[in-house]
């Protein structure tokens, strides 16, 4: 049986044609290319969101080392910057441990 042939015994027992089946796949591929298009724009959002947020994250430790740097005290600092004292308080060590230790300990 030819290729025609088949086609036509298919589509009147009610099955679809190869070509329709190849339309079906066709579409099917460019739907999956459209929504991989949009994972990786989504995707690059996200990484976007995460240098922007640890800029931001940054920006706010500076904040509360220059803050306690002018002598603000820290419940002071949690309240100004609207975080935790738990916050400031690891902002402040983390801070502290970043610093070069002195080497020279005693004249």
């Amino acid at each position: 049986m030819d290729s025609a042939a088949l086609d036509k015994v298919l589509d009147e027992i009610g099955y679809v044609s190869r070509e329709e089946l190849e339309e079906e796949r066709k579409l099917r591929e460019e739907e999956r290319k459209l929504l991989e298009e949009k994972l990786k724009a989504r995707e690059e959002e996200r990484k976007l969101l995460e240098e922007e947020l640890k800029a931001l994250e940054e920006g706010r430790k500076k904040s509360v080392a220059g803050l306690y740097g002018m002598g603000v005290a820290p419940e002071a600092i949690s309240t100004a910057l609207g975080m935790t004292f738990s916050e400031v308080v690891a902002n402040l060590l983390e801070c502290l441990a970043a610093q070069p230790k002195d080497s020279g300990q005693g004249s």
